[in-house]
């Protein structure tokens, strides 16, 4: 899809009950999570400040909705990045829509959308723990 490819929304969107910020401030938004994510990777020095960068870089990517499309694939790219570089070991991001896993994690996101991290962060010490757990991890 060359014609999104790349490119910050520059229409209104609607992800289920979410309402983003209007398009026009996705730029600015996405310069301040940019900046944020880096301050936050500068100083990522214990687990617990680890496992809330991970949350943060996650919902607030798609609190901001940066793209017409593609979001999910954007932010799972990113999560992976920096799992690599807080030297995890690869752990499965995506969270299965036929699963049970799927409503605890909107759920956790709705939170977020609404200012509250706590849901986010445990589950991804949930997720964490979960791919540790895997063979070969």
């Amino acid at each position: 899809m060359p014609e999104i490819s790349g490119a910050w929304r520059k229409e209104r969107v609607q992800i289920g009950h979410h309402l983003p910020p209007d398009w026009y401030r996705v730029p600015v938004l996405m310069r301040e999570y940019a900046d944020n994510i880096q301050e936050r990777l500068g100083r990522a020095e214990t687990l617990e400040l680890q496992i809330e960068l991970l949350a943060y870089a996650e919902g607030e990517f798609l609190h901001v909705h940066p793209f017409v499309d593609f979001n999910g694939r954007a932010v799972r790219a990113l999560l992976s990045e920096l799992l690599s570089r807080l030297d995890f070991p690869p752990i499965e991001v995506a969270v299965a829509r036929e699963t049970g896993k799927f409503s605890e994690y909107t759920a956790a996101l709705a939170h977020y959308d609404n200012g509250r991290i706590a849901p986010l962060i445990e589950f991804w010490y949930r997720r964490l723990e979960l791919g540790l757990q895997k063979p070969g991890m």
